[in-house]
């Protein structure tokens, strides 16, 4: 039997609405949506666009899929989904680099939970730059 990857765990727990799990998820998938976003409707919009797409996919928790591949195509198709759009072709909006998404991340993941209703009391999480 195939050892569970990390975002398969993280997935599983946040399907099951393990709180404390939304954060890890985000952490593990920020930069695919990043970069999906600026794909499917350029940088300047892209952060709203990633704040939309969190709150939409905490808010249908349920439908994450369980395998790490089709987490990672669920998520980018989302988030083309969302902006009203579809990728070119099946690399679009896929991780080559180049937009640095760790600047913004830890201010849109307060902007998130600011808008899940959250305290901000949740344990405190850094991102590396």
């Amino acid at each position: 039997m195939r050892k569970q990857t990390v975002l398969e765990k993280t997935a599983g727990q946040v399907r099951n609405g393990i709180q404390d799990e939304y954060e890890d998820l985000y952490i593990l998938t920020v930069e695919e949506v990043f970069q999906a976003a600026c794909a499917a409707v350029g940088k300047e919009q892209s952060e709203e666009l990633l704040i939309k797409f969190y709150l939409e996919l905490f808010e249908q928790k349920e439908m994450l899929p369980e395998s790490d591949e089709d987490i990672r195509r669920y998520v980018r198709e989302m988030v083309f989904h969302l902006a009203g759009s579809a990728p070119e072709s099946e690399e679009e909006g896929i991780s080559k680099g180049g937009t640095d998404w760790r600047e913004p991340a830890a201010e849109l993941w307060l902007q998130i939970e600011k808008r899940l209703g959250w305290s901000g009391e949740r344990r405190g999480r850094h991102f590396r730059r």
